[in-house]
Formats: C-alpha cells, structure tokens, sequence
C-alpha cells in the first residue's frame, strides 16, 4: 500500500510539472509576441519623429519666408520652390516607408 501511495505522488508531481511546462511555453509565446509587438511599435514611433521632424522644418522655413513684406516679395519664388519641394520629399518618404512595411 505504501508503494501505491508513493506512485500516486510522483505521478502528481508529474502532472504538476506538465502542467509547469505548459505555462511556461504559454509565458515564452506571450513575451514573444510581445516583443514583436514593441518592435512594430519602435518603428512607427522613429517614423513618426521622422515625419515631424520635417513638418517642423516646414514650419521653420514658412515662418522665414513670412518676414517683412519687401522680403517676402523678394523671395517668394524661392519660397514656393523650397516648400514644394519638402512637401514632395515628405510625401515620397512616406511612401517609400509604406512600401516597404507591408
């Protein structure tokens, strides 16, 4: 009867061991995808600054062009030119970041 009731114990052990194992592979996955999770998250968030960043220069560069109004006429060629051309820069970054994470 003794050897009986030892059995019994070591074969709980090992159910509780399985089971010990199940949730710790079910832990792995969690942090697992996680992790990725954080990863597409870190990306976007560079992208994101990124974006700013050139919408401020924008800004910067709109602010300079609006200075008294005989300067302003002076430069408003190359006013028009330099913000077409980081819009278009802006817009095709963010373009060839799309494309490139689908």
């Amino acid at each position: 009867m003794e050897a009986f009731n030892e059995y019994v114990v070591v074969m709980e052990d090992r159910v509780e061991a399985s089971r010990n194992d199940k949730k710790i592979e079910s832990i792995g996955s969690e942090i697992k995808r996680l992790s990725e999770e954080h990863e597409v998250t870190k990306r976007e968030g560079k992208r994101d600054a990124e974006k700013i960043e050139a919408l401020t220069k924008l800004l910067q560069l709109r602010s300079l062009l609006r200075g008294p109004k005989s300067r302003r006429s002076r430069s408003r060629g190359i006013g028009i030119f330099i913000v077409l051309h980081v819009s278009l820069f802006v817009i095709s970054r963010s373009g060839i970041e799309r494309s490139s994470n689908p």
